[in-house]
């Protein structure tokens, strides 16, 4: 089976401001999929004003997205 990536871009000057909400954004469309219909298994945040991206796996995102410290150390890689 591969692997089914959701893909965001944002534009932003500072992308730190807006993390938390396109972090948020992506755990709607996980969590939205409740049938598995589009099997996605990786949220991809793409900034393109930095050519840098961020993929985080499902599960990730939604053990991020309970309370607590971050489990989940984000690094931003550059975009090819």
């Amino acid at each position: 089976m591969p692997d089914q990536t959701s893909a965001e871009s944002k534009t932003a000057a500072q992308p730190e401001a807006l993390l938390d909400k396109a972090l948020n954004q992506m755990l709607g469309y996980v969590l939205f999929d409740r049938d598995d219909e589009f099997q996605l298994r990786t949220a991809c945040l793409r900034l393109s004003r930095q050519t840098k991206r961020l993929a985080v796996s499902s599960p990730d995102i939604l053990r991020t997205a309970a309370p607590g410290p971050p489990l989940v150390p984000y690094h931003f890689a550059p975009t090819a």
